[in-house]
């Protein structure tokens, strides 16, 4: 067997001064610091495997999620579009609120809406966000935060946990809205159903499903 000597020693191979065990790649590897634990319990919440790659000092093997043994693509690229919010609560007395969205789903990374300055308690915000949707995963859930802006960071107004069958509901509902033209207006009537929000509120959402450039409509 042969073996490595350490830097300075003899040119002549002597077994008892050199080491018989060949480096491994594996002792080199990043070891988890305190910033990585932090960063992994804030991922954590929602998405668990990712925080334990960055647990595990491995964030480059989070791209392996996104493979698949066939060909086919499981994932749904959809389109989320949010028209307002109503009854929201009042983060300051004497302050109007300065809205914004945030979503969480899946793996997807964390969406966020533009922020709508001294919005109040009804805001109508007319954002749209792209997702991509695991239909047969029938856990999957979409996370809506309507956040206050602050100087420094920003404040939960409301929030809205969403099951995979009701977002599969909005995708149908809206190609019924949609029509011939697959134009969906900021009205009542392309969105008709609104969830509660907790503690108070409502919000209008709907989803639709995004053209893929190589099959068509998801």
């Amino acid at each position: 067997m042969r073996g490595y000597c350490k830097e300075g020693s003899a040119a002549n191979f002597i077994p008892s001064r050199c080491h018989l065990v060949p480096p491994d790649l594996h002792l080199n590897r990043r070891r988890p610091k305190a910033k990585d634990c932090l960063n992994c319990w804030s991922t954590a919440r929602f998405r668990p495997i990712e925080a334990f790659l960055m647990f595990c000092g491995r964030q480059e093997l989070k791209g392996c999620r996104d493979l698949h043994v066939t060909q086919a693509d499981p994932l749904c690229p959809c389109q989320l579009l949010i028209w307002k919010v109503e009854d929201l609560t009042s983060s300051d007395l004497f302050h109007a609120n300065h809205v914004f969205i945030e979503a969480f789903m899946g793996y997807n990374e964390t969406m966020r809406t533009r922020v709508h300055n001294n919005a109040g308690s009804d805001c109508i915000l007319k954002e749209s966000m792209q997702l991509n949707f695991d239909e047969d995963d029938d856990e999957e859930k979409l996370f809506l935060f309507v956040q206050n802006q602050k100087v420094m960071g920003a404040q939960e107004l409301a929030r809205v946990e969403i099951s995979s069958q009701a977002v599969k509901d909005l995708l149908k509902d809206s190609e019924k809205v949609r029509g011939p033209q697959q134009v969906l207006q900021w009205d009542a009537n392309c969105f008709p159903k609104s969830f509660p929000l907790i503690p108070r509120g409502q919000i209008w959402i709907t989803a639709v499903p995004v053209e893929d450039e190589y099959h068509g409509y998801a």
